[in-house]
């Protein structure tokens, strides 16, 4: 499993709330930032990386068969700064599952070498 870049919490929640509406990108770097998406006790900041569909491609081009899925997007990835929490009340599920599998945060590689 890797990171999706091209998905909903990373552009939505990232860059454009975190980063743009509150600011954020004055106080820490994206790097920072996505080091702490891994949870650590003793403070340290892991090596968190994202990609694209293409650079993951890259990455098993010694590989046959390349099967790409994307998935994992909740409601709380879809924050809407107006309505705050309530967004989990107008969104249905059907459509939350449905972005997950084109704007989902996690890549799902099965491979055959």
């Amino acid at each position: 499993m890797l990171y999706n870049k091209n998905s909903v919490f990373f552009w939505w929640d990232i860059v454009f709330i975190e980063g743009i509406i509150l600011m954020n990108f004055f106080r820490e770097s994206v790097r920072d930032r996505l080091s702490r998406i891994e949870y650590t006790t003793s403070g340290a900041k892991p090596l968190v990386r994202i990609y694209t569909k293409k650079q993951v491609k890259r990455l098993f081009n010694k590989f046959r068969k390349i099967n790409i899925q994307v998935f994992q997007l909740k409601k709380g990835d879809i924050l809407i700064p107006i309505i705050g929490n309530y967004t989990k009340r107008f969104i249905p599920d059907k459509l939350v599952y449905l972005m997950s599998r084109l704007w989902g945060w996690n890549l799902f590689i099965r491979a055959i070498k």
